[in-house]
């Protein structure tokens, strides 16, 4: 909540992880645009200090989530309400969200296995985020592919005036993604040094088989050529 009050000053730039409905009713207010559909409601039945265990990991984790002490679902912020994750995607729909960023969080095991007082917050965030957003808002019918690649890609650069590209005099920066690739969530198969995910046996689709960075290949789907 401070953090979006911070956003009235001038030139301030800053990065908040929203999660519940409130925030994005301000964001509104502040950017001047319209609230998204029933976001008020939301807002006023949601808790910003909900333990409910029917929660959502931002934008995709659901209802049936219903192991209060998995690890793995301990974040900062923690999760909220299924209504606040309507009002993220809500958000996202009419524009009031520009960024989806990951807040990928490679803890080891021994971190997530300290109970869940004494445990790491956060969890893996880039070996599931494309695959999940693309299965569970594009294939859906959520938001378009134009629409993800702007939130996760074209968006970011802009705002924050990155260098690199995919047009002419630009150093090659870009992913070519395999968008028929249909698996389950597999935390050994990851390249992080984390495995902590609330996903692991989800069913994704969609796969990153080449990442090139300022004109240099730096992954492909070779896995044990990554190692």
């Amino acid at each position: 909540m401070r953090n979006t009050l911070l956003l009235q000053l001038p030139g301030v730039r800053k990065i908040c992880l929203y999660y519940i409905a409130v925030p994005v009713l301000l964001l509104c207010l502040f950017l001047g645009t319209a609230c998204p559909a029933h976001a008020e409601e939301i807002a006023d039945s949601s808790s910003s200090t909900s333990d409910s265990t029917d929660t959502d990991d931002d934008l995709t984790l659901g209802g049936d989530i219903t192991d209060a002490y998995d690890t793995n679902l301990k974040m900062n912020p923690p999760l909220r309400s299924r209504a606040d994750r309507e009002a993220l995607v809500a958000g996202i729909q009419d524009g009031t969200i520009e960024v989806i960023a990951t807040d990928h969080a490679p803890h080891t095991a021994a971190e997530k296995a300290r109970g869940l007082a004494g445990s790491a917050m956060g969890i893996v965030g880039l070996e599931t985020a494309f695959p999940l957003l693309y299965k569970y808002l594009v294939l859906e019918g959520v938001i378009t592919l134009e629409k993800l690649v702007a939130l996760m890609s074209v968006n970011p650069r802009r705002i924050f005036a990155l260098e690199g590209g995919v047009e002419e005099g630009n150093a090659a920066d870009f992913t070519v993604l395999d968008l028929g690739a249909e698996y389950a969530v597999d935390p050994g198969t990851f390249l992080s040094k984390g495995r902590a995910t609330p996903f692991a046996g989800w069913k994704v689709q969609g796969r990153a088989v080449l990442t090139v960075v300022g004109g240099k290949e730096v992954y492909d789907d070779n896995y044990e050529s990554n190692r």
